[in-house]
């Protein structure tokens, strides 16, 4: 009889305690099995009674061992509360509502909930080699998005980001690769309509330099010494400044043209005295990178020669006429001295010490310079050795000649035309005018 009273007073007991900590907080939404993704709203639903109407909830991602807040001490009177669900990935989720003021009152989900990641990039997540200015493609896989997706990539480990691509519909997208070469790169992609709803390439990857692209001097060219010549290059394929170097042994050995020359895409190169059939240039970038470009084959750096255009040869002048002796200037780049000669060469006179080298010299002769063995010489005052003659003698006439007759015995009596020329400078020789003559 006393075991029964002992038994009956330790169910009362027991029912009593059940009694006092019955629950007033249930939670009915999400209660197992759902399934979400991050950065989506999601409405946390829940009954309560004799409760204080201010709450705290937490959720746990892994079964309720751990717990993070989502909000403390909400005044709620609804019983609701929407969640913007956070960017993580878990199997084993839950929800637990409590009564701020009395802890005790509390609920969790009855079962486990799954949350995904809305974003997942495949490609690329880390230690792949881009190549700038080639063609990759980058690759995710979207749930619970709008399908509209966002593109972006950042070369300093995600400080900064700059815009790839926008309202891509698809999966992938073809990226032509900057050449912006950085060993921290990242992509993000992200929903175009939910910007939180996105994801990041899951280590750095990075891109390497483009290949320089030098396009002249590419081989086979002539350039002569002390001429201005353009080497030039696609720009695109260059990240920084550019630094020039030639080879006059076939690219064994070479030289420095400029340490650094802006990215233009040309540079005016002023060929030095160094003659060669082996020359090649080579273009790369003027830090941060190894890679370059080389002339595709050797190209002649040589000795001007042959430059004289007019007089070079049979020409008839007459003193005091002006003439125009010209050039070829673009086989050198800085000033000439231009000589004559009446003796085929054998003394030479000064016709000016110096001038530019524009390609052409009004020269007078002077009086009297008679002769059927004149030559020019043109010298290179930079590099004396740049010199040329002309080809062969021309003709300088006197002020006035007597053209007819040249040759042979005259008959007495007979008719003869005196043909008389003269510089076109003068229209009459010592006031004495010849005219009347001129066909006697």
């Amino acid at each position: 009889m006393k075991l029964l009273r002992t038994l009956l007073l330790s169910v009362i007991m027991a029912g009593s305690i059940i009694f006092a900590n019955a629950q007033s907080i249930t939670v009915t939404q999400p209660n197992g099995g759902e399934q979400m993704y991050g950065c989506q709203t999601y409405t946390i639903k829940w009954n309560s009674s004799g409760v204080s109407n201010y709450y705290n909830i937490d959720y746990s991602l892994n079964g309720g061992s751990n717990w993070t807040s989502v909000a403390s001490n909400l005044n709620i009177t609804n019983g609701q509360y929407n969640w913007t669900v956070p960017m993580v990935s878990s199997s084993t989720v839950l929800i637990r509502v409590l009564d701020y003021n009395a802890p005790a009152k509390r609920d969790s989900s009855n079962g486990v909930f799954s949350v995904q990641l809305p974003i997942n990039i495949t490609s690329p997540n880390g230690a792949e080699v881009w190549q700038g200015l080639s063609s990759h493609t980058i690759t995710w896989s979207p749930a619970g998005t709008s399908g509209i997706f966002n593109i972006l990539y950042s070369t300093d480990n995600g400080s900064t980001f700059t815009s790839v691509a926008t309202n891509v519909a698809a999966n992938n997208y073809t990226w032509t690769v900057p050449n912006t070469p950085s060993t921290n790169c990242l992509v993000k992609v992200q929903d175009a309509t939910t910007s939180c709803q996105m994801d990041l390439s899951n280590a750095v990857f990075e891109i390497s330099p483009a290949t320089p692209i030098l396009t002249a001097p590419n081989g086979g060219e002539i350039w002569t010494i002390n001429s201005n010549r353009t080497i030039t290059w696609n720009s695109a394929t260059f990240f920084t400044t550019v630094k020039l170097e030639y080879s006059t042994d076939n690219g064994s050995t070479y030289n420095l043209i400029t340490a650094a020359t802006a990215n233009t895409g040309s540079y005016t190169w002023t060929i030095p005295n160094t003659p060669s059939t082996q020359v090649k240039v080579k273009a790369s970038n003027s830090s941060g990178s190894t890679v370059n470009d080389v002339s595709n084959a050797t190209f002649t750096i040589q000795m001007p020669g042959n430059f004289i255009i007019i007089p070079n040869g049979g020409e008839v002048w007459r003193s005091q006429n002006a003439q125009t002796i010209t050039w070829d200037a673009t086989v050198f780049a800085s000033a000439v001295k231009i000589e004559y000669s009446a003796n085929n060469g054998t003394t030479w006179n000064t016709i000016t010490a110096s001038t530019s080298n524009t390609g052409s010299y009004s020269w007078t002769p002077p009086m009297m310079a008679t002769t059927t063995q004149a030559l020019i010489r043109i010298t290179n005052n930079t590099l004396p050795t740049i010199i040329d003659t002309s080809n062969a003698v021309f003709t300088i006439k006197g002020p006035v000649t007597i053209d007819a007759p040249v040759t042979g015995p005259l008959t007495s009596c007979s008719t003869v035309n005196i043909n008389i020329s003269r510089t076109t400078a003068y229209t009459n020789y010592n006031s004495y005018d010849f005219s009347p003559y001129q066909n006697y």
